[in-house]
């Protein structure tokens, strides 16, 4: 599936496809658990509230440079162990 064709789904379709992508991260803010997927050619991040107990959107991309927020969380011992 292409970003494009990601993009056109319904909200209920993106959740279903997403969930067999690859998780790849997760990391918290205020008020939202963002989960991380590679959707292999593209990212999305899952939007989860904890206080409503429901995903509230989806934010897909092409890019690499959203992914900074999560490479943030990853000490520089972590780095080195991937290597």
């Amino acid at each position: 599936m292409t970003f494009f064709e990601f993009n056109g789904l319904s909200i209920q379709k993106q959740r279903e496809i997403v969930w067999n992508g690859v998780f790849l991260d997760v990391r918290a803010d205020r008020k939202f658990n963002i989960l991380l997927y590679d959707l292999g050619g593209f990212y999305v991040e899952v939007y989860h509230d904890p206080a409503q107990g429901k995903i509230v959107k989806l934010i897909s991309y092409r890019s690499t440079k959203p992914l900074e927020p999560f490479l943030d969380q990853l000490s520089t011992g972590e780095l080195d162990n991937l290597f």
